[in-house]
């Protein structure tokens, strides 16, 4: 029942003596370093990427339990009892989910690293190497958590896996811990993630266990755990075997199971990495538009090359230099006049999006090695620079965007535009839709879609907005709504238009004489029967003496951060439309809808056009755990049809 190891100084010899590895495979691998991980990377590159529902099949080739109980039965990690008998046991085909109530209930596919680390993209999201069967309550359990080594649990399973508080050195957060007989399983999983997907990890949205960089790819907290896991439980004949297994689906290998010395000739020993020798230079700001700076830079050179930079950014051009084994919180929104980000060794540009109009910002970066409490700033001979962002509209002068940069027949949360700059948006785009007024695009808003909106970046004073619309496909009750937000305050509705004109070009205009130096405008479609076609926005400055405001009388009551999370999905079939249900208790809690019953939207519940195949959910507190669910249906008013039956997903968020 115990699982066949392989004595670590013997680790290498063996494995290549019993993997089928190809004749020349590693030949190009002749490096060390950064330098031999990315001969792996393009050795390992561009597998043969395979379905989800293909994983299914691949399970019964490259999950079977053929060492504890022998027998033939999938093998999963979850519930496994390597020196037992296990508490219970999967029948292929027949037990996979579907629904489930607690543990044995049926077995998933468990993406050990995490997908929405990667924004569930492809061809992460189909990767067998890191692609595990294992019970789907078990996994539920584990949500997208790090895996780490837990000092107390909130929960175990029954084969002695455990979520709760890291006791790891360097990591304080909640984790995720397999039992021992699989954690160097796990961490070789993770080291070949961190060299197939070389080339782009370090723009994924990540997690506490990645530094955003595209060699030590780790934290330092937890490349030393995954080493010590690694050498604590070397390469088994199991993963030998699901090695050969996956190499003749995929048409790629994991190199860390076919030489686990490697491990050790590209990370070092997991000691901390020293002090960078020196700063990147050519450090330079330049305006894009009235709302955005580039920062662009040359990496540092030497001998002790740095894991990547920290920036800070403020309007007032003082710095206090980052210290020594103080990881510094990130915080990425200039919008306030501060912002603190990291960029990774490599990138050498950076841009700060939603700022002021004709601002001035400041900018510094240091060069840093290691993470967590064992960061290392190189603070001498730090580089500034700054810029100032354009005019959004001053001196009487009139600003406007055609849209005819964008194109595609997405809708979107965010479009950037030539004249503009960014957009913010809901349920808005598709600018392949319509017939332009002028030029080559227009965008559109959304039909049936609660919310549907575009709104302009901040302008410094907002006197006439005007734009050209019309009406697509719609009925004679359909209007929309001009909304003003100042000073980063709520948007309110300033008019209402009615639109029942057709598809003809009609011209809106509308005063809103506002004199503060952060103006937004917003345009609401709000879940109208015709899609809103906009073209030629024009914004008008105030022309006026900015208004100086009285000092407010109280401060702020219940502050607290909020978040927001953004959904998205395929499906083979358009529905009518999309449930979508949230909660902070479990995927277990939720009620499932009774057909032919009309649900009102609340603060819990979202009805979306099934044309949709993304969603914001915003306004989320922080620093909690949310659950969601997504059920389409056909039909309204009291004819509603929901699809109940069959696997209903649940996405975990921890915020």
């Amino acid at each position: 029942m115990r699982k066949f190891v392989l004595l670590f100084v013997l680790s290498s010899i063996i494995a290549w003596g019993q993997a089928q590895v190809p004749a020349g495979y590693y030949d190009a691998a002749t490096g060390t370093g950064y330098t031999l991980k990315t001969q792996l990377h393009d050795i390992i590159d561009a597998h043969s990427a395979q379905t989800y529902d293909d994983l299914w099949t691949h399970f019964q080739t490259t999950d079977v339990d053929n060492y504890y109980e022998n027998d033939g039965s999938p093998l999963d990690m979850y519930s496994e009892n390597p020196t037992g008998a296990d508490p219970y046991n999967w029948v292929f085909i027949t037990d996979q989910c579907g629904n489930y109530s607690g543990e044995g209930s049926c077995y998933n596919r468990e993406h050990s690293f995490p997908k929405s680390w990667f924004n569930d993209a492809d061809p992460m999201y189909t990767d067998l190497f890191h692609i595990y069967l294992t019970d789907g309550y078990v996994n539920n359990m584990r949500g997208n958590y790090p895996f780490g080594e837990v000092g107390t649990a909130d929960w175990t399973s029954q084969n002695g896996s455990k979520r709760g508080s890291s006791s790891y050195p360097g990591y304080s957060g909640t984790v995720f811990e397999p039992i021992d007989t699989f954690k160097g399983d796990f961490a070789r999983a993770y080291f070949y993630m961190a060299t197939r997907y070389e080339d782009i990890i370090s723009g994924w949205p990540g997690s506490d266990m990645l530094n955003g960089t595209a060699n030590q790819v780790f934290e330092h907290w937890a490349l030393n755990m995954l080493m010590e896991w690694h050498a604590n439980d070397p390469v088994s004949q199991t993963e030998i075997d699901r090695n050969d297994a996956v190499y003749g689906i995929q048409g790629n290998r994991n190199p860390f199971i076919d030489n686990p010395d490697w491990v050790y000739e590209i990370w070092g020993d997991g000691t901390s990495d020293p002090e960078p020798d020196n700063q990147p230079t050519n450090f330079a700001a330049v305006a894009n538009g009235s709302d955005q700076i580039d920062l662009t830079w040359t990496d540092a050179t030497g001998t002790n090359l740095p894991d990547g930079y920290l920036i800070k950014a403020n309007t007032t051009g003082t710095f206090a230099d980052p210290v020594d084994g103080t990881d510094p919180t990130l915080d990425n929104d200039l919008s306030d006049g501060e912002a603190v980000v990291k960029a990774g060794n490599g990138s050498q540009n950076y841009a700060f999006t939603g700022l002021l109009s004709e601002t001035t910002y400041h900018f510094s970066i240091w060069s840093y090695a290691n993470s967590g409490t064992s960061i290392d700033f190189l603070t001498s001979g730090a580089l500034t620079t700054s810029a100032t962002t354009e005019a959004g509209g001053t001196g009487g002068t009139t600003q406007c965007e055609d849209f005819d940069d964008q194109s595609g027949n997405q809708y979107l949360s965010t479009f950037t535009t030539d004249d503009f700059g960014t957009w913010t948006a809901n349920e808005a785009g598709n600018f392949d839709l319509a017939t332009p007024n002028n030029g080559a695009a227009c965008v559109a808003l959304n039909d049936d879609t609660p919310g549907a909106h575009i709104t302009t970046p901040a302008f410094n004073t907002v006197g006439t907005v005007s734009f050209w619309y019309y009406q697509r496909s719609g009925d004679a009750n359909d209007q929309f709504e001009l909304q003003v937000s100042e000073d980063g305050g709520a948007f309110t509705t300033v008019t209402t238009q009615p639109y029942n004109v057709g598809e003809t070009y009609t011209e809106f205009t509308y005063d809103v004489n506002s004199s503060s130096s952060n103006v937004k405008i917003r345009v609401l479609n709000d879940n109208m029967a015709a899609h809103l076609i906009i073209d030629d926005f024009c914004v008008t400055d105030y022309g006026g003496t900015p208004e100086i405001k009285p000092e407010p009388t109280n401060h702020a009551t219940n502050f607290r951060r909020e978040r927001s999370v953004n959904l998205s999905w395929t499906n083979s079939e358009t529905p009518d439309y999309y449930m979508i249900n949230m909660n902070t208790t479990g995927c277990l809690d939720f009620t499932a809808p009774i057909d032919e019953t009309t649900y009102t939207e609340s603060n819990t519940l979202k009805i979306i056009n099934g044309t949709s195949t993304n969603y914001e959910w915003s306004n989320l507190p922080a620093d909690a755990t949310y659950y969601f669910i997504i059920i389409p249906f056909n039909g309204s008013s009291g004819s509603e049809n929901y699809k109940t039956d069959g696997s209903i997903p649940c996405l975990q968020k921890n915020l």
